[in-house]
């Protein structure tokens, strides 16, 4: 389902191995660069970590942390511990060096998938690919559905904010061809 932050949970998550695990590296991709890292969007996963990193209070700052050494475009390192969080993008998505975790953001739209797989399976053995659906035929969708991967799904029924008449409208809208 979207609009519940699973993307923000992630970074979450990575955020708090990275201030407390010794040399703990994460990986974030994307179909696009923008979607990755894009100074002041918000809608990009290292806007949402650093937003997250600047607003702990100066005590859970890594000594020797500053902006203009250890913030980088699509990187964040701890100079207290050696942990990182890195990007890639589209089509290099797992060409970087090795990591203990890579997210796979909107995994059901990255353009070459299989190419992505291949890349990823030698760089982690721990993938998290976060996407909603974009039909039955493609490789995240297989990969959700073939029973071999573990799965989460979150369905709208479980989003508090949303009711059989909240889905009826979007049902409507999406088939009548409006944008919602």
């Amino acid at each position: 389902t979207r609009e519940v932050g699973i993307t923000w949970i992630c970074c979450a998550d990575a955020l708090h191995d990275w201030l407390f695990i010794p040399g703990f590296s994460a990986g974030f991709g994307s179909r696009k660069e923008m979607y990755v890292d894009r100074l002041g969007d918000m809608d990009s996963i290292f806007e949402k970590i650093l937003f997250m990193l600047y607003a702990l209070p100066d005590w859970m700052t890594p000594k020797g942390f500053r902006r203009s050494d250890h913030d980088g475009v699509m990187k964040i390192l701890n100079p207290t511990n050696g942990a990182s969080i890195t990007g890639e993008s589209g089509d290099e998505i797992g060409r970087g060096g090795r990591k203990g975790i890579f997210f796979v953001d909107e995994a059901a739209r990255i353009e070459h998938p299989e190419s992505v797989d291949r890349s990823l399976a030698k760089t982690t053995n721990v993938r998290i690919y976060v996407s909603t659906p974009n039909g039955p035929g493609n490789p995240f969708a297989q990969k959700a559905l073939g029973g071999v991967w573990p799965l989460f799904l979150f369905s709208w029924e479980q989003d508090p904010r949303k009711d059989d008449e909240w889905y009826a409208y979007q049902r409507d809208v999406e088939y009548a061809g409006d944008p919602v």
